[in-house]
């Protein structure tokens, strides 16, 4: 009869322990070290960024406030009701609802855009967009080619604010996270005050 060495029986115990270390290392949680940005403080990046994010939300806001300043010129401008079977509409009257829809659609599309190709590239995406259906906005001859530039700008104004936000959070230092994102905030209510004056001293 042979007897089992040392080594024999460590390995005997090692196996019968495998699966259990196994389990328990599965659900053991992970520690991951902070990326050092996190840990720096605030800067000069951090203003830029507070600075670009800012102007993002500023934009956006703007958008809403601009198309529901413009709402009653346009009934002027293009004047004329739409049928839609046995119902006619005044599509000036749609021009915000129509904004909000798309801008739930932006969302939607950007937001995976932002975690497969990065948070800056879809952040500057949105900016195109929204840029372009303003482009479209202010050269439109009727009210259909009004109708596709407001639901463009809306595409793009519904993608940057998630991005938007989360570019902003990622980057930010923890130690001032809450104070930055409020002061990020801020460029929202500053947006529609600003495109009120605007639609103030130009209508």
């Amino acid at each position: 009869m042979k007897l089992m060495t040392v080594d024999d029986a460590l390995e005997v115990v090692a196996a019968a322990l495998r699966p259990t270390l196994t389990t328990t290392a599965l659900h053991l949680p992970i520690h991951r070290a902070p990326p050092p940005h996190q840990e720096l403080g605030v800067g000069c990046f951090t203003v830029q960024l507070i600075m670009v994010c800012g102007l993002g939300w500023l934009a956006d806001t703007a958008w809403i406030t601009a198309v529901i300043s413009a709402t009653v010129p346009v009934q002027y401008e293009f004047p004329g009701l739409w049928e839609l079977g046995s119902i006619s509409i005044n599509p000036a009257d749609y021009l915000l609802p129509l904004l909000f829809a798309c801008q739930g659609v932006g969302g939607v599309i950007f937001g995976p855009v932002a975690d497969s190709f990065g948070r800056r590239l879809a952040f500057m995406l949105t900016l195109l967009v929204s840029g372009s259906g303003g482009v479209i906005g202010a050269c439109a001859p009727n009210m259909l080619i009004l109708v596709l530039g407001v639901a463009v700008a809306g595409l793009g104004v519904g993608g940057n604010m998630p991005v938007d936000g989360a570019l902003a959070v990622e980057l930010c230092p923890r130690s001032a996270r809450g104070r930055l994102m409020t002061l990020l905030t801020i460029f929202w209510s500053i947006g529609g005050v600003v495109m009120y004056l605007v639609a103030w001293a130009a209508i």
